[in-house]
């Protein structure tokens, strides 16, 4: 038999995985449109999005950084480190799936 758990911890553990789904919502939002900038760039310099991503981990950090406090707003208490940590890895992996996605395959010489 399974024993109870307070009906306070179980509302605490909700609010842990809302805020769980939240940021990390977030981090992928923030990498989509890390992506996207890159790409509007390369269009207007008139160059073809070829190759590896060219982001790093320290811009990701400052887009997450940057992105939650402007999307999150007030509402959301700040990041502990491990979820701004976390946060910045799903930035990053999000941003460079999104890359590869549209990159054009190059050719060989």
């Amino acid at each position: 038999m399974k024993a109870a758990v307070p009906l306070s911890s179980e509302r605490e553990a909700g609010a842990q995985e809302a805020r769980r789904d939240l940021l990390e919502l977030a981090a992928n939002e923030a990498g989509a449109r890390w992506a996207e900038a890159w790409r509007e760039v390369l269009r207007r310099e008139g160059r073809r999005q070829a190759g590896g991503w060219p982001g790093t981990l320290g811009e990701a950090r400052a887009r997450v950084a940057v992105h939650m406090a402007t999307e999150l707003g007030r509402g959301v208490a700040a990041l502990t480190s491990e979820e701004f940590e976390r946060a910045v890895r799903t930035t990053y992996a999000r941003a460079k799936h999104e890359w590869r996605a549209h990159a054009e395959r190059e050719l060989p010489e």
